[in-house]
């Protein structure tokens, strides 16, 4: 598993504004299976660049809500807001997202934006230079 393609996975995925996302997808977009190395490495940036998050899931498989702990999942019959199945919502059906740092965010922008300005200034120089 090379990290840096992770990075650069999550630097896509921020420009494109994915939002919510859970370490399958990122293997899905690498084209691997190594979503317990990619887990871990994903949870190596909570803090930096990303902010974990719980998904409930109601019988049916669908995701009915997030939280930020699963320990707090209250066991209250709830009804799931996809499928109207009523259920008791239960911990051990969870799965981990990620969403993304408003700083992360900033700096990916403002990464864009420099890239952009040193395209266009590269261009107008050889421009100059023909």
């Amino acid at each position: 598993m090379n990290t840096f393609e992770i990075d650069d996975v999550l630097e896509e995925m921020a420009l494109e504004g994915r939002r919510h996302f859970a370490p399958h997808y990122v293997c899905q977009r690498l084209g691997i299976s190594e979503i317990k190395g990619v887990t871990n490495y994903l949870l190596s940036l909570v803090g930096s660049k990303l902010i974990p998050s719980f998904e409930v899931e109601c019988p049916n498989g669908d995701i009915d809500f997030a939280v930020n702990d699963p320990r707090l999942i209250s066991k209250e019959t709830r009804i799931c807001h996809i499928c109207g199945e009523e259920y008791e919502p239960d911990p051990e059906r969870t799965w981990l997202a990620f969403d993304f740092t408003e700083r992360y965010l900033l700096h990916i922008k403002k990464k864009k934006a420099l890239r952009e300005k040193r395209n266009s200034v590269a261009a107008l120089n050889s421009f100059v230079l023909s």
